[in-house]
């Protein structure tokens, strides 16, 4: 007859697999739900001076993001930066002859959407909205600023 094992050891063998939660590998149970940021995004950027829709293009590995923001008054610029959470910081480079970096920080919302602000080098600052290009959002969602009405964004 097999002699059963003792019983501190059962409690000691259970407790240790429910003070883990269950959970086996916590870095591999995150990575699975991480949101993945790389595509093309339109941007509402709005100033005291108005709003703009710049096109920004974010290419992420892990938590760096790397990219493009384009937008008629500033050209092209390259961006870098971190997704950590649900919380996007990144910051576009100076165009030719100004010094000033423009920083964006913001938080990916429960609909998919970004929402943030911005810094520009201490000069002011924006508001920012930000949907995935060519999606098509709208049930339950609020209008961006600058958008008149839900359609796919191309």
């Amino acid at each position: 007859m097999r002699a059963s094992p003792a019983p501190s050891l059962l409690l000691a063998t259970l407790l240790l697999l429910l003070g883990s939660g269950g959970a086996v590998a916590p870095d591999a149970l995150s990575a699975q739900t991480r949101t993945d940021l790389t595509g093309s995004w339109v941007f509402s950027v709005t100033t005291e001076n108005g709003t703009g829709t710049p096109s920004v293009t974010l290419e992420q590995e892990g938590e760096e993001i790397t990219g493009l923001y384009s937008s008629p008054r500033l050209g092209a610029r390259r961006l870098m930066g971190t997704f950590d959470g649900d919380t996007l910081v990144f910051r576009i480079a100076p165009g030719e002859g100004s010094e000033i970096i423009m920083t964006f920080t913001g938080t990916l919302q429960e609909d998919g959407t970004l929402a943030g602000t911005a810094d520009f080098g201490g000069m002011g600052g924006a508001s920012f909205t930000a949907v995935r290009s060519g999606t098509r959002i709208g049930t339950g969602t609020a209008l961006p600023r600058g958008m008149k009405s839900w359609s796919a964004v191309d």
